[in-house]
């Protein structure tokens, strides 16, 4: 009995680069975004924290201190150094500007016990890793998120 003639082994040189080449956009796409919005995501938990945490503070100091100018000048930089103090280790491509404190409708110190305190704050999250392939697919490499955090004053 003879055996069957083997076939020639077909070469397949350059396939696996051809393969790369055509799938490689595909995985950048899918490795870019997650990152970009998962970091957006951490940040702004992160930057919501120390919102929170500065206005829980403001609505907690004593009626003296909300209602003396002076004092309350140096309660409200007492709570932008605690927003600062947390958001310092934020890496977020831009600057991080400071907090809008509101006691009720208007500025602390004006002689008035406020109902409320609002610190209203912004962020712009610029994406580090991939901002080209970002900003093809969503129209900016940033996003920018608003952090608004409201107590009612308690003092004591």
């Amino acid at each position: 009995m003879s055996r069957p003639a083997r076939m020639p082994a077909r070469r397949q040189g350059g396939i696996a680069a051809l393969e790369l080449a055509l799938l490689l956009p595909l995985f950048l796409f899918m490795i870019a975004l997650p990152l970009f919005w998962g970091r957006v995501l951490w940040q702004y938990s992160a930057f919501q924290k120390a919102t929170h945490d500065a206005a829980r503070y403001l609505a907690s100091v004593p009626i003296e201190d909300i209602q003396d100018p002076a004092r309350a000048n140096f309660v409200k930089n007492m709570a932008i150094s605690i927003f600062s103090a947390e958001t310092a280790e934020l890496n977020s491509g831009n600057a991080i500007q400071p907090p809008v404190i509101l006691c009720g409708a208007g500025n602390c110190g004006a002689n008035l016990v406020p109902t409320t305190v609002t610190i209203t704050a912004d962020l712009t999250v610029s994406d580090i890793f991939f901002p080209s392939v970002t900003r093809n697919y969503i129209d900016s490499a940033s996003s920018t998120q608003r952090a608004t955090v409201t107590f009612p004053f308690v003092g004591n």
